[in-house]
């Protein structure tokens, strides 16, 4: 009898040991889904997965650039903020991933509103129930594996698209101001008379805004644009 109820619970470990990574596979599954570009799926699928499972890269990626996608406020509060949080859960990032998600950010940057109050806003216009916070989990696996491919960020109409890992040598700053993203500088200087170019710096939060152009310099902290003519 005692054999029996041993080999019972192993074999309970062993399918529990098989269903674990099938879980992660079932996120793995919305790739060709995302790269449709088919959002609404892919968040639909994903947005439930995340709040009760560990994250991981492309998880969070493809879940953030999905919310989004979406006008509402609650949505892109959602995505503004797991693509603010990558590269400190999951870094250092690859140039290419940095580069990918750098770019999705500047799109959609973060709000005043929390995690919790964003996921409250999308369970209440869903009707569904659940936690109000993402699983604090954060797994490493698979965090160098290239990013699926993801929608173009277009800069504000009077600026230039951003230069990443490039910034404006030192002369012609005539005020800065904090930013929490590279895209959120660019609308400063896309909305100020006097600015011609600006020059985030990454470590700093802190955007620089120049009257006049500097020559450009490679610095992995920095990302730079300059107003179109």
């Amino acid at each position: 009898m005692k054999r029996t109820v041993l080999a019972a619970l192993l074999a309970m470990g062993a399918v529990a040991a098989i269903l674990a990574p099938a879980r992660a596979d079932v996120a793995d599954d919305v790739y060709p889904t995302f790269q449709a570009r088919d959002y609404r799926t892919v968040f639909n699928t994903l947005f439930e997965y995340r709040v009760r499972e560990e994250g991981t890269l492309r998880v969070d990626f493809m879940l953030g650039v999905s919310a989004c996608q979406f006008n509402s406020v609650e949505h892109r509060a959602l995505g503004g903020y797991l693509l603010a949080k990558i590269p400190a859960w999951y870094g250092p990032l690859s140039q290419i991933n940095r580069h990918d998600v750098t770019v999705q950010a500047a799109a959609c940057p973060l709000t005043r509103m929390s995690e919790s109050e964003a996921i409250a806003g999308i369970r209440a216009k869903s009707d569904t129930q659940g936690p109000d916070a993402l699983d604090t989990r954060k797994s490493k696996s698979g965090a160098g594996d290239r990013l699926p491919s993801a929608p173009p960020a277009p800069p504000p109409a009077n600026m230039s698209p951003l230069l990443l890992s490039q910034g404006y040598k030192a002369g012609h700053d005539y005020t800065s101001a904090p930013a929490v993203s590279a895209y959120q500088c660019q609308v400063l200087c896309s909305g100020a008379p006097r600015c011609k170019a600006m020059t985030w710096i990454d470590s700093q939060k802190l955007c620089w805004l120049k009257d006049a152009l500097s020559p450009l310099a490679p610095t992995s902290d920095m990302t730079s644009s300059r107003k179109l003519p």
